[in-house]
């Protein structure tokens, strides 16, 4: 997949650069790329550092693609977590639980609309040609807008160090 070949081509994952590794994570789960490797450094980014920037997304993304695990994961975690970041968590773990539990929706089986639209994008920007940086960008940019990732001007940073 484009992935795996961006993954293979910059050695992405577990790269230890927050912002690049966040874009890089949240892409890979959006997009229904999920190797254990990827689920892995989700679960360690999430867990050795605090900032509810990355903290609470991770976890809204996690549970999406393995509810059981971002639960399990946080219930043996919480109490490192600030007391906010800690309940805003907690709230989006049970809102997203209670909602699988009631809807039925199959455990992880196909992609949901969502990835389906991230992959197909990431497939069409992979056959114009690309550079890996619009490619990483583009799949986010329409979920900054939902309150999601807002890293102001980090790009040119993130970018600057990568090459």
């Amino acid at each position: 997949s484009t992935l795996e070949a961006l993954d293979a081509a910059y050695s992405l994952t577990g790269r230890k650069n927050s912002e690049l590794r966040f874009k890089w994570v949240v892409m890979c789960m959006r997009c229904g790329y999920t190797p254990q490797s990827i689920i892995d450094d989700v679960v360690n980014f999430a867990t050795t550092q605090g900032r509810m920037k990355f903290t609470r997304p991770l976890y809204r993304e996690l549970v999406l693609v393995a509810p059981d695990l971002a639960v399990s994961t946080f219930e043996a975690h919480k109490n490192v977590y600030h007391p906010i970041c800690k309940k805003m968590v907690k709230a989006d773990l049970d809102k997203a639980t209670s909602g699988a539990t009631s809807g039925g929706g199959g455990g992880g089986g196909g992609l949901s609309s969502s990835q389906a639209g991230a992959r197909q994008r990431l497939d069409m920007m992979a056959t114009h040609a690309m550079s890996y940086e619009q490619i990483i960008d583009d799949c986010l940019r329409p979920h900054q807008q939902e309150g999601g990732v807002d890293d102001g001007n980090s790009d040119g940073y993130v970018w600057r160090y990568m090459r």
